[in-house]
């Protein structure tokens, strides 16, 4: 297969690795935030996070580590421009989702999730286009953050019978 060698691949891995640290630093999040049982004095070590937080920080690294090696791979002098606005699109999107983790249980899960689709639309649309194409995606983002922000939450309380916070 030669479209899955040098630069294609290692795009891939990138975006795995993006990924799978993303979904490792949500569940290492999430597990911090469930109960510790401390009040019962039970063992600290049989809290139900526990496991869930190991697991996810075993994702966080294998991610971080695929994410670096596959930045490393193909840091050629022409590459080197693209991989670091990558990085920094990367580090964007990390940060906004940091945000949006601290956000779910304080604020409306509604306005978290589209507010989330808001930010990161808003940060990777091409804002140099102009007239009716800029129009058509303002209105695909729009679309995306409706259906982010009110169908999502809600096929998932009235189909899944799922309590958001």
């Amino acid at each position: 297969m030669e479209e899955w060698n040098g630069k294609a691949l290692a795009r891939a891995d990138l975006a795995t690795g993006v990924v799978i640290a993303a979904l490792g630093l949500a569940v290492v999040v999430i597990s911090a935030g469930m109960p510790t049982f401390v009040e019962r004095n039970v063992n600290p070590l049989t809290a139900p996070g526990i496991f869930p937080a190991v697991i996810g920080a075993a994702l966080l690294l294998c991610g971080a580590i695929l994410t670096i090696r596959s930045a490393r791979k193909h840091g050629a002098e022409g590459e080197a421009r693209t991989a670091s606005a990558g990085a920094g699109r990367i580090a964007t999107t990390l940060v906004l989702m940091l945000i949006a983790v601290a956000l779910v249980g304080r604020i409306d899960f509604r306005l978290v999730s589209g507010g989330f689709t808001l930010a990161f639309a808003a940060f990777f649309l091409d804002w140099r286009i102009t007239g009716q194409a800029l129009v058509r995606k303002l209105l695909a983002v729009a679309f995306i953050v409706l259906i982010t922000g009110l169908l999502i939450p809600a096929l998932f309380e009235t189909v899944f019978l799922v309590r958001l916070p």
